[in-house]
């Protein structure tokens, strides 16, 4: 298991995200063609890098794997999840603080998460 603290992040949204990925399973590389409603960069201060790609209905969900970042030259995994999902990740990066991406051995169970904190404790207006 990983885990580093998610300093900033970015947000591109657009009816049609194209992406092409070339994982490789159980020693077989796959090409495959996706279709993003959006996409969220999850950077670290170092070189990690989370990027989660939300899929439109019709696109297959290939599974996560590691990758090199060509437009930020950081390395770290790429996760795919349904575009439903996505206003959930906004919320979280854009109201909590601190947060950490957590790459976990088996990839598909990497998330991001909070840190403890007490109940109730809300916003202060």
């Amino acid at each position: 298991m990983r885990e580093f603290d998610i300093l900033a992040y970015e947000v591109k949204l657009g009816p049609e995200i194209y992406g092409y990925f070339t994982p490789k399973v159980d020693d077989v590389v796959l090409k495959i063609g996706v279709e993003a409603g959006g996409i969220i960069r999850c950077l670290a201060k170092e070189k990690d890098i989370l990027i989660l790609y939300f899929l439109n209905e019709n696109s297959q969900i290939p599974p996560p794997h590691f990758i090199k970042d060509k437009e930020t030259e950081r390395e770290g995994l790429v996760m795919f999840l349904p575009y439903d999902r996505i206003s959930d990740y906004i919320d979280l990066l854009r109201n909590e603080s601190p947060i950490k991406a957590v790459i976990e051995k088996q990839l598909e169970r990497s998330h991001i998460k909070t840190l403890r904190e007490k109940v109730g404790e809300g916003e202060r207006r």
